[in-house]
Formats: C-alpha cells, structure tokens, sequence
C-alpha cells in the first residue's frame, strides 16, 4: 500500500527537491564562472523539477489532469539526454577557459603574462595613457646570495603584492624576468607618477626573511606618458625603459619620468620617504 500511495509522489517529489537545489548551485557559481552553458542547464533542472513536482502532486490526487504519467516518463528521458549533452559542453567550456587563463597566466606568480598585455592594450594609445616599467632592485644578487628559491619567493610576493594594489581597470602584468610592465589608461603624469610611487613604497615596506636574517627588497621604476593621441605602444615601452635604465643609474628604489629633450631624456623621482 505504501508503495502504490505514497512512493512515486515521494520520489517525484524528492527528485523536484535535488534538482532545484542543482539548479540554484550552477546559478550561484555562474558569478565566479559565467559560461553560457550554465544558463542552459539551470533552466533545463528547473525545467525537469518542475515537472518533477506536477507528477508528484498528480500521483498524489490520482488525477494526470496536466500531463500523462507515460509521457511524463519519456519527456525526462528526454530531458536527462539533453542534461548529459551540455554537462559534456560545459566541462569542454570550462577546459577551454583553463587553457586560455594557461596561456595569459605567468606560471610562477600567477598573475597575468606578457601575452596578456599585448593582446589587452591597444597599439595606438590616447593622450594621457601611461606606462611604468617596474624592475627588483639587485634580483642577481638576491639570486646568487640567497639562492634561487628564495629569489623565487621575493619575486612571487612582489608580483601578488603590486598586483593586488592595482586599480580595476589597469592592467598589471609580468613582463620577463624580475621585471614588470604597468598599462594606466588616460590618467595623465600625476597621477601616473603617485601610483608608481606608492607601488615603490609598498615593496620597500615588504620585509623577507631567511637563514641571514631579514631582507629588505625595492624597485625601481621607468614612467612614459602618452603626450599626443595614436601615439605607438611600441614606443612608449621604449621610453618606459630608458626611464628605468635612468632610474637604475641614478641610485634606484625610485621612479623616473622620460621626458624627451636634447640633453635630459629623464625627470627623477627619488624615494625620500623609503628606507
């Protein structure tokens, strides 16, 4: 008797339940993963649960008013057809996106590579861009001192450290080596100048320590501004750099500014308030 009465609304029912909360769980992590094959199997366990509860309370009653329990049957057939075919799309998505993040991800820091860059900033900036081109102060020697592991570990705390700081909607990435590359859209030389300072200030505030003691690291950094529009992004890497080369010859830990004239390609910024 209980099978006969209570059973198939009990387990229509149960199913409804399981199939809502499967459906509300791929909503939720579609914030943190969007993929369009999300939205597709939420509406189809939404769909199927559904149903689920229609035959639940027809069993119930004992009254298949809405639908037929044989055809109930087969459309969830179809339905868990269609549901096994976009489970098989959404783990080829969500594969395709770890092959992407793989190939703009820098594998030892975990932030964004050298690819990303060039493939997110335009080749022709607008006046008022900016670029700074960030460098660790002595990485060889940390290298050679400490050992690569540890110059390992300096490179990955200032790379999640700076990239953090950064705003939205900038774009900071590792460029090769110990160097670091930082694209600011139309924000004009103060502003560009106060960032990249305080950047400078945040590293030298980074202590790090080892079997010798604690080691204090800082950077150096070289600053283009883009003066007209179209300018080439080419070129304004080219004059990031020789900023930095400036800023390296001038003591380093601090920012220079390349400013092109026939005597003085840069303006330095020294870093007064850092140790």
């Amino acid at each position: 008797m209980f099978t006969t009465i209570y059973a198939r609304p009990f387990f229509n029912g149960y199913a409804a339940v399981c199939l809502g909360i499967a459906a509300a769980k791929i909503h939720c992590d579609a914030s943190s993963e969007p993929m369009p094959a999300r939205r597709v199997l939420v509406t189809l366990l939404a769909a199927v649960g559904i149903l689920c509860i229609i035959t639940a309370v027809e069993f119930a009653t004992d009254r298949f008013d809405f639908i037929d329990p044989v055809e109930t049957f087969f459309v969830i057939i179809i339905f868990k057809f269609v549901l096994t075919l976009f489970v098989v799309i959404l783990a080829t998505e969500r594969t395709n996106q770890e092959l992407e993040e793989l190939t703009i991800t820098d594998p030892l820091t975990r932030i964004y590579n050298r690819r990303f860059f060039f493939d997110n900033v335009p080749n022709e900036l607008r006046t008022g861009d900016a670029l700074i081109l960030f460098d660790i102060d002595h990485f060889k020697r940390i290298n050679d001192n400490h050992g690569h592991p540890f110059g390992d570990r300096v490179l990955i705390c200032v790379a999640q450290h700076l990239a953090a700081l950064r705003r939205r909607r900038d774009i900071f990435v590792r460029f090769g080596g110990e160097e670091f590359v930082m694209f600011l859209p139309t924000v004009g030389e103060t502003v560009a100048r106060d960032i990249a300072e305080r950047f400078c200030a945040a590293v030298a505030n980074l202590v790090f320590s080892d079997d010798s003691g604690d080691i204090k690291v800082t950077i150096s950094g070289g600053l283009s501004v883009c003066r007209t529009d179209r300018e080439p992004l080419d070129r304004l890497l080219r004059d990031a750099d020789d900023a930095l080369y400036s800023a390296k010859e001038t003591g380093r830990n601090r920012i220079c500014l390349f400013t092109a004239g026939p005597k003085d390609n840069s303006r330095t910024f020294p870093a007064q308030s850092r140790s």
